[in-house]
């Protein structure tokens, strides 16, 4: 922007002399700033969404690992034992049947990122999934719910037949 200002003066010739004035009034500045403030706020707020979303969803796969990894083994009949996955809200335990608490062969999954486990249904009530030796089959099928601090939810399917997926 260019003003024209009548300010400076000829000392010799007593008269003004035009001079230039250029660049950006304070409304301006402020207006950019404005401006960039809220860009980046909807910037940051689609990014913790997202960020959000992406840790459920990661979770959501070690859960399911977790569950296949306890099938897994007991179709393989490692130690002649059935395994089976122990559910609870912050973590997941798999353990040679029957579980025990403090049995050290117990392998615990900690579920990271502020991601817990809001709700489960199993059938046979309780909160355990158990494999069947050979077919890996179950009969504690059921749903798994993770829930985000953000309030995003996760579900968790498990089949009768053992087999284990994220409904989207």
């Amino acid at each position: 922007m260019n003003k024209i200002s009548y300010t400076t003066f000829d000392s010799t010739q007593k008269k003004r002399m035009p001079s230039l004035v250029s660049g950006f009034t304070l409304i301006e500045v402020l207006f950019s700033i404005a401006i960039l403030v809220l860009l980046s706020t909807i910037i940051l707020s689609a990014l913790r969404l997202l960020s959000g979303r992406e840790k459920i969803s990661t979770e959501a796969k070690k859960v399911i690992v977790a569950i296949e990894e306890a099938r897994a083994k007991t179709i393989s009949g490692e130690g002649g034992q059935r395994f089976g996955v122990y559910i609870m809200p912050n973590q997941l335990i798999i353990y040679e049947h029957p579980y025990l608490e403090n049995n050290p062969n117990n392998k615990v999954l900690y579920l990271e990122g502020g991601i817990s486990i809001s709700s489960y249904t199993i059938s046979g009530g309780g909160n355990q999934i158990l494999f069947n030796k050979i077919s890996g089959e179950t009969n504690n099928d059921g749903t798994i719910t993770l829930l985000s601090k953000s309030g995003d939810t996760k579900q968790i399917n498990v089949q009768k037949t053992g087999s284990v997926y994220a409904i989207e």
